[in-house]
């Protein structure tokens, strides 16, 4: 699509004429963010649009809503998702150099930092405990209101391309002056912040399903009345093979992986 990149995969959130916050697309149809970011809605309203990097606007629901680890799911609308592919996840390393492509105007500035703290044992406000970055802000604004549910990226890989290390949810605030904040953020690991959501978790059914002997114990408790044909079970474990052969190889993503393994594990158990 025209004026649309590959890079282009945050988004701006909005309901009517509010701005709600920033997302990122963690795969073409579901989009991640702070679930604060949505408190700005009617109770009860769970329509969103979704303007892909301020270029492409989409029609969305609030799909799951995670408040007690400040994390939320929102669900693209239409048959062909998302027009852009997002970026491969990973985890971060303390000292990475990280870069928040999300920014609440054009008159902000984007924020880059250092990661200071790659796994921290961090309580939301909303009372969950998550794994979070603790990152370092260069930029001194006092007020970071605004940036929340936007990705953190690494971007100083051999390549260039830009890869989500987490999702911004809170800021620091100074302690000597309450009515600013510290130059301090914290952000959801991805790879944490994934596995909240039974989308994403459900993929350990596919284990089950589809490793070694592990049809055999499925055949020999059979759905419906019948065993899963050998066929079936040949054609399952060669797909499985093919999509660990394509994240092998970069054709496709983590979370990508994740979502074609549901999907492979559903059609396989509804075909018994």
């Amino acid at each position: 699509m025209a004026g649309v990149t590959a890079s282009d995969y945050w988004v701006r959130l909005l309901h009517g004429d509010t701005d709600l916050g920033g997302g990122f697309l963690v795969n073409r149809r579901f989009v991640l963010t702070a679930s604060h970011c949505l408190r700005l809605m009617p109770t009860g309203v769970k329509d969103v649009r979704v303007l892909v990097a301020d270029r492409v606007e989409l029609d969305a629901v609030v799909d799951q809503v995670l408040d007690e680890f400040d994390l939320a799911l929102i669900r693209l609308l239409g048959a062909d998702g998302a027009p852009v592919t997002p970026v491969p996840t990973d985890n971060a390393g303390s000292s990475d150099r990280w870069f928040a492509p999300f920014r609440p105007s054009d008159v902000d500035p984007h924020l880059t930092g250092t990661v200071s703290g790659s796994a921290v044992t961090y309580r939301c406000e909303g009372g969950g405990t998550i794994s979070a970055l603790q990152l370092d802000t260069e930029q001194e604004l006092g007020d970071f209101h605004g940036y929340s549910g936007g990705p953190v990226e690494r971007r100083d890989t051999f390549d260039g391309r830009p890869v989500v290390l987490g999702v911004l949810l809170e800021q620091y605030p100074d302690r000597e002056n309450r009515g600013r904040a510290a130059n301090v953020l914290f952000a959801a690991a991805i790879g944490d912040a994934l596995r909240r959501f039974d989308y994403f978790e459900v993929g350990h059914l596919l284990k089950v399903l589809l490793e070694d002997g592990a049809l055999d114990a499925v055949r020999a408790r059979p759905v419906s009345g019948r065993p899963a044909p050998a066929d079936e079970e040949a054609a399952a474990e060669r797909k499985l093979r093919t999509l660990r052969r394509w994240a092998r190889d970069g054709l496709i993503d983590a979370v990508e992986l994740q979502e074609l393994r549901v999907r492979l594990a559903r059609s396989f158990v509804d075909g018994f």
